[in-house]
């Protein structure tokens, strides 16, 4: 039973790690799409307005306040997945936390995989924009990777908790 033990906390160690690197990548994708699709969202944002009104000076500030508060988003976010992460780590190493960071992780989960279940569902009813399908089989996967990482992550906290209690009669 120690050994099993040992075995689920490494596991939480270790995706506590990927939970956190996932949230990087999160972060990093997210101001990689917006700087690389500038023109495009201008070009949007050009279109949602009055043209008559916005100079392109208006429109400039426009985008950077977009853009900073989608950072500011995607910062929150990435801070959700880090504290899950250390919890997860946390917990593996031997040290107790409740029961909220698992909390969180099952709403990621389910909130993850019911976007990545529309994104598919979306596309193949032929409202897709510009994804082409090795674009959305890449994103699928990774995201995949990442609800699988944290269903994981839920399972081996709920096993090591069972262990030690087991183990303390």
């Amino acid at each position: 039973m120690g050994a099993q033990l040992r075995k689920y906390q490494n596991m939480l160690v270790i995706i506590g790690t990927g939970v956190i690197y996932f949230g990087a990548w999160g972060y990093v994708k997210l101001a990689m799409y917006f700087v690389g699709n500038r023109a495009d969202l201008l070009k949007n944002f050009l279109e949602t307005a009055e043209q008559e009104t916005l100079t392109p000076e208006m429109l400039r500030v426009f985008y950077s306040i977009t853009f900073v508060m989608i950072l500011l988003m995607g910062g929150i976010i990435f801070a959700v997945r880090l504290y899950v992460g250390l919890s997860a780590r946390a917990e593996g190493m031997g040290r107790r936390h409740g029961t909220f960071y698992l909390a969180i992780a099952v709403l990621i989960v389910l909130i993850e995989g019911g976007i990545m279940i529309a994104s598919v569902v979306i596309y193949f009813s032929g409202n897709s924009d510009k994804t082409s399908l090795l674009d959305l089989l890449a994103t699928t996967v990774v995201e995949l990777t990442s609800v699988v990482l944290m269903a994981e992550m839920v399972v081996s906290a709920v096993k090591v908790r069972r262990l030690e209690k087991q183990m303390k009669g």
